[in-house]
């Protein structure tokens, strides 16, 4: 088990929120007897550039090497807002079994409903912002 939270900015408000995520997931994992926790990863960067984010590509990187088969993340935003980063993260985790589930979508990444899901998200943002 692992939990990745990122917030946007390095804002007090926001390093507060990172704080709280971080130790939100870490006694929820614990809670659970049977779920053994590798990390809560945890990034203060912009959504729009995975590289960049060392924390996310740590991540990547344990569960490459079969220690994680399953990611708690607050929402799907949280992983990055580039829709071909997010789809090739997606893509690459599911050819690893490993599975995320996003808590305010309430939706695992192992549903077969997930990808089309998420590339629609951001374009209803966009549509949103348009308006």
């Amino acid at each position: 088990m692992a939990a990745y939270c990122r917030v946007s900015t390095k804002h007090d408000e926001q390093q507060t929120s990172l704080t709280m995520q971080k130790a939100y997931y870490e006694t929820y994992i614990h809670e659970h007897e049977n779920w053994i926790l590798t990390g809560v990863y945890a990034d203060q960067d912009t959504g729009r550039n995975i590289a960049k984010r060392s924390q996310f590509q740590l991540l990547m990187s344990d569960c490459r090497q079969g220690k994680i088969d399953l990611i708690l993340t607050k929402s799907i935003s949280r992983f990055g807002r580039g829709i071909l980063d997010l789809l090739k993260c997606y893509r690459e985790l599911k050819h690893l079994n490993v599975d995320v589930y996003f808590e305010i979508e309430k939706l695992y990444l192992s549903n077969s409903k997930s990808e089309q899901l998420i590339t629609h998200i951001p374009l209803k943002l966009v549509c949103l912002l348009r308006i």
